[in-house]
Order: structure tokens, then C-alpha cells, then sequence
């Protein structure tokens, strides 16, 4: 990344953007430490506080104390890039002038981040976002994208483990991957944290991951979704407890981060079961005739550890088991937004998870 970064520095416009939060926070620290620019200098705003017209017109500013007038953006995809220029996003773009004629003192800095909302959403914020992402190219700017690989992490574990000098059981690499959420960055520091972990201990074993390694969000709704999909109702109200027990706004945590990935991975045990049920191996690529009906993700697309938790949820469940998980979902997002009563969130979250664990539990 100092390469990237050293590039990026040199630019007057940057893109930081992809799937990988911590390493998008990352390269936004190192780029920042490598400017050097003083606190009176550097100003960060999120997108859609301040018109375009200002982010230019402050960053443009002679600086006082540093080499540079640095401006952060965060948020960048909640701006539709179409509202402000109705032109076709190429080399004679109006923005891509506008951004590429900045002084050299200028350094403005588009920031990509999640934000709450569910899958629809996520996917609009995206699009307006790498929208950003290209005009920046065309500007001359730099683009820093970090996304994610899930089928390269195992071989990423395992080289990290390497390089601390430790080996690591193929269990240990799977449990692992599986608990970062197949997250590159986020594998790369568990696995340099459990190398200290075991002290002198030649080896990483799978006991070593479960003791110590901090699981990713994502790994805990995998964990609700397991225990729904057994029928256990007592481990799903556990579940839930603990993916909300430590939060001051369930609401909002549900809607922006959880409830999204549930909607996701039931959405990829319909296309699993759907394929079954067809007579084809749903960890494979769908035959030309069902591709049609198959969604963008592929479940074949997926790593192995992913694949085979949502093919074993698959064989458990019908599809009109899965039809009816996903109308109690919907319900539960109701009462969240206020549309339908509800005494409180965690309330409604916790009669999710156990009409969803009833569902799958009958006959």
C-alpha cells in the first residue's frame, strides 16, 4: 500500500473506495499522516452537508500553515453524481475539468462509506459512488479501490502465519475465514494477533481461533441464522442478544447492518434450495436454461466455507419455509421503521427469531 499511497499523495483529487472498510480507513490514516497538513488546513465533512461548488471553492483556499488545503469527504455515494452535471460521465465531462484544474496546494479526498439502510440501498450508495470513483479518473486523480477477495483469504492466512513465523492447521484457516467474514484486512490482523496468542506454540490450531479470534459482525448474524435454521428458538434469542446486547440504537444497527445480511443470505438459500430442486448441484454454476433466473451474486461464485453453510441450510428448508421466514422479516423491518406496533426493537427482534427458528422446526 505505501506505493499507492505515496501516488495518491502526489494527486490533487483522490477516490478512496471498495468493499474493505478497514483497509478504506487505513489508507485514509496513511494518506493523511503523509501530507502532513496542519489541523487548521484539513477539514473533513460528509458529502452531502456542503455543495460541490464549496467542497472546490475550500479546498481551492491558499493554505496557512502546511503545503496543502485538504479537504475530506466522506460519504461520497449519498451524492448522485447525475443531479449535479446531466452529461454523459467521459473525458469532457464538466466535473472531470472542474476537479482537474484544482491548484497544486489542493488536495480534496472522496471517501466511499456504508451507511444504514438495506440491500437496495447499499447497492444505489455503490453506484453513485464508483460514479465519483471514475470521474476523479478521468480527472487525472488517483483511485485507491480495496475490495474484497473471500478465495483469497485462506492462502492470506496462511502466508501471515508464515511470515510470524507460526503454521496453521487447514481447520484453524477455515474457522478463521469464517469468523473475518472472508475479510482480507480483518484475517490479517486476527491471525498476527492469535501468532502472539499461542506464545511459543509452533502451530495455530482451529481451539487457538475459537479461544481467541474476534469475530466479524457478519459471522455472528451467520450464527443467528444457524440457530434459526435448526429450529433452536432458545440459541436464536441468544444470538440476538448478543448481536444487539451492546448497542445504544437497535433500530438503527438492525436496519443499516444486520437486517441486510439476513435479507442476503436467505436470498442465497432460495437461489440454493431453488436449484435443488431442479435437480442441479447448487455449489456449481447453473445450467445455461436456469442462469436466467439465477440473481447478480452467484452462489457458485462463493468460497467453499460460505457455500457449504448456505447448501446445508438449503437441504433443511423448503421453499415455503423460506417463503415464510422472509414475510416474518419483513414484518419485523415494519415495526422497526414504525409502520406496524411494536414495544421495542430488541422486542421485535427476539419474536423474529423465534417465529423464524418455529418455522423451520415444523413438519
Amino acid at each position: 500500500m505505501a506505493t499507492e499511497i505515496q501516488t495518491a499523495s502526489a494527486a490533487r483529487v483522490v477516490f478512496i473506495g471498495g468493499e474493505d472498510a478497514v483497509m478504506r480507513q487505513q489508507a485514509l490514516q496513511e494518506l493523511l499522516r503523509s501530507l502532513e497538513a496542519d489541523d487548521l488546513d484539513t477539514e473533513t465533512f460528509s458529502a452531502e452537508s456542503r455543495s460541490f461548488d464549496d467542497w472546490i471553492g475550500s479546498v481551492s483556499t491558499v493554505p496557512f500553515l502546511s503545503n496543502f488545503r485538504v479537504s475530506v469527504v466522506r460519504s461520497i455515494g449519498r451524492l448522485d453524481l447525475g443531479k449535479r452535471w446531466d452529461a454523459p460521465l467521459d473525458k469532457k465531462h464538466p466535473g472531470a475539468a472542474v476537479l482537474g484544474g484544482l491548484p497544486e496546494s489542493a488536495r480534496l479526498i472522496l471517501v466511499h462509506d456504508e451507511d444504514a439502510g438495506d440491500e437496495d440501498r447499499q447497492n444505489k450508495l455503490k453506484r453513485q459512488s464508483d460514479a465519483w470513483g471514475k470521474l476523479v479518473g478521468l480527472a487525472g486523480g488517483k483511485v485507491l479501490n480495496f475490495n474484497i477477495d473471500a478465495s483469497k483469504t485462506a492462502d492470506l492466512i496462511r502466508s501471515t502465519a508464515k511470515a510470524q513465523g507460526k503454521k496453521i492447521s487447514t481447520p484453524a484457516v477455515n474457522a478463521l475465514a469464517e469468523m473475518v467474514g472472508g475479510k482480507p484486512s480483518n484475517a490479517v490482523q486476527e491471525t498476527e494477533k492469535l501468532a502472539l496468542y499461542v506464545g511459543e506454540a509452533a502451530e495455530i490450531q482451529e481451539a487457538d481461533v475459537r479461544a481467541a479470534a474476534t469475530p466479524d459482525q457478519e459471522y455472528n448474524v451467520f450464527k443467528l441464522l444457524d440457530a434459526i435454521v435448526a429450529g433452536n428458538s432458545g440459541q436464536a434469542v441468544i444470538q440476538t442478544r448478543t448481536l444487539f446486547g451492546q448497542t445504544g440504537k437497535i433500530e438503527d444497527k438492525a436496519m443499516g447492518q444486520v437486517l441486510p445480511v439476513i435479507t442476503g443470505n436467505l436470498r442465497q438459500i432460495w437461489q440454493a434450495r431453488f436449484l435443488m430442486d431442479c435437480g442441479v448441484d447448487p455449489a456449481r454454476p447453473a445450467p445455461s436454461e436456469l442462469d436466467a433466473w439465477m440473481p447478480q451474486k452467484r452462489l457458485s461464485s462463493e468460497p467453499d466455507w460460505r457455500k457449504n453453510r448456505i447448501v446445508g441450510a438449503a437441504k433443511r428448508l423448503s421453499l415455503g419455509k423460506l417463503t415464510q421466514c422472509v414475510e416474518i422479516l419483513v414484518r419485523a423491518e415494519a415495526e422497526l421503521k414504525g409502520s406496524l406496533p411494536n414495544y421495542s426493537g430488541g422486542e421485535s427482534l427476539e419474536r423474529m427469531a423465534l417465529m423464524m427458528s418455529r418455522v423451520c422446526s415444523s413438519r
